[in-house]
């Protein structure tokens, strides 16, 4: 079979990814489309692409990656999603732009997509207000046993910013680096405001951006935010009940994909 055209959804996280794996680019008829979304929320095509993309290209350090068995899985996935219908294959994978710890840096992450997917993929990009962003990832990590206030959470990032993911959201240097890396005729830019506002505008665009019938015009939302009072009694139990998952810079907790890493292999 000819090989199709590629896309790539790289995130930010916290910018409506879930809606946009599960109601965008796992439904439309015309994409391949191998995961995030594909049998549940956060679901691969398949349990080697999934080891493959979580453990290898993820977290392997350079002296140890080896891009032979994640090509092949990666090979494998489209298979298993390609009908006669498709006219693009692709992926969706916000962790592509952020670097939580165990991670390669964001630059290593591209290069190691550029060589798996190939230089003419086409990218979509989605952008929120940066402290939006924090709060909606502050919450998560309440709920994952974080006992910090918000403004403390946001110090520790700070103190940390070499290091910790807070970094990542210098939209800039990401919009440099991912158009160094595919071209910058290959990049969609989205606003997460405004595709929440005017979703029907915003899912016409990416649409046409992935050579499409555009066919998705409605957005559901896959979360309600939390309120002031809820986050409060969260943070108080917190403290008196520790249960931290993680540290007091902010480390996501990635119990979904902790199966992935529990059955990687140490290469021979």
């Amino acid at each position: 079979m000819p090989k199709l055209p590629r896309y790539a959804h790289i995130g930010a996280p916290k910018a409506a990814s879930k809606a946009l794996q599960n109601h965008l680019f796992n439904a439309h008829p015309q994409l391949g489309h191998v995961g995030l979304g594909v049998g549940g929320p956060v679901g691969w095509a398949t349990p080697e692409l999934c080891r493959r993309l979580e453990t290898d290209l993820r977290c392997m350090k350079p002296l140890l990656y080896d891009p032979k068995p994640v090509s092949a899985a990666w090979s494998a996935a489209l298979d298993s999603v390609r009908t006669p219908q498709t006219k693009r294959v692709g992926l969706s994978y916000e962790n592509l732009t952020i670097t939580l710890p165990l991670d390669v840096d964001v630059t290593e992450k591209a290069r190691r997509m550029k060589a798996l997917l190939g230089e003419t993929t086409k990218v979509v990009y989605v952008v929120r207000e940066q402290r939006d962003l924090l709060r909606s990832g502050y919450a998560e990590l309440l709920l994952n046993g974080l006992a910090v206030d918000f403004q403390t959470f946001i110090d520790n990032q700070l103190r940390a910013h070499v290091r910790s993911w807070i970094s990542d959201l210098r939209y800039g240097a990401q919009l440099d680096l991912w158009q160094r890396t595919f071209g910058s005729e290959n990049l969609l830019v989205v606003f997460q405001e405004e595709l929440v506002s005017q979703p029907a505008q915003e899912l016409n665009r990416i649409q046409r951006f992935l050579d499409v019938q555009p066919t998705v015009h409605t957005l559901p939302r896959e979360h309600e935010g939390l309120s002031p009072l809820q986050l409060a009694v969260l943070l108080h139990m917190n403290q008196r009940m520790r249960h931290d998952f993680s540290d007091a810079h902010g480390s996501l907790i990635q119990g979904d994909r902790l199966a992935a890493h529990l059955d990687a292999t140490w290469p021979e």
